[in-house]
């Protein structure tokens, strides 16, 4: 049985000790979905051919988190681009392991870094890009992506941050800004 989260009204009102408990377990904790634990599977890729494999949930919010303070629910739209190896990930695993977030407390970036991180462990793609639209809130909008190429290890762990220029180009951005205002 998981144990109720206490959420707070102020980010204020958290001690720090629990603080960076919480933000540990939302990395580590097994997800469910409809009471059963939720994973990524992988099925044999024979292919053969190395391109891009789009999975994309940007037409509407796909995946539902809790904030880790409040207990509000945040709304995000998420879009997996990689390049397969061997293995490939059964779309029906990849769907219930997104909704296992759903009554999950979990921060923007947290919930990116681990998407990143389990879909790193188990595909293994040959290079991943992961972008995560976050629904406004109080007119600030957060897009959080994360691109192998750029020397995030399998951990999650940043050795190096391009600069903006190479990541993408500004119009991307704009478009990207333009889009989430219509959520």
């Amino acid at each position: 049985m998981i144990k109720e989260t206490k959420f707070y009204e102020r980010i204020e009102d958290i001690p720090d000790k629990e603080l960076h408990e919480r933000i540990k377990k939302s990395m580590t904790q097994p997800l469910t979905y409809n009471g059963k634990f939720v994973s990524i599977k992988p099925v044999p890729y024979y292919g053969g051919i190395k391109s891009w494999v789009k999975h994309s949930y940007e037409d509407q919010p796909e995946l539902i988190a809790r904030c880790p303070m409040t207990g509000v629910h945040d709304l995000y739209k998420v879009s997996i681009e990689y390049i397969p190896n061997k293995v490939i990930p059964e779309l029906k695993s990849l769907k219930f392991y997104l909704f296992g977030f759903q009554n999950f407390p979990i921060s923007h970036e947290h919930i990116t870094a681990r998407i990143y991180k389990d879909f790193m462990e188990t595909i293994k793609p040959l290079r991943m890009r992961i972008r995560v639209w976050v629904a406004s809130r109080g007119e600030i909008t957060t897009v959080i992506c994360y691109d192998s190429k750029y020397g995030i290890e399998q951990t999650g762990v940043i050795n190096q941050l391009p600069e903006m220029e190479e990541v993408s180009d500004r119009k991307t951005i704009k478009e990207d800004f333009e889009w989430l205002k219509k959520l």
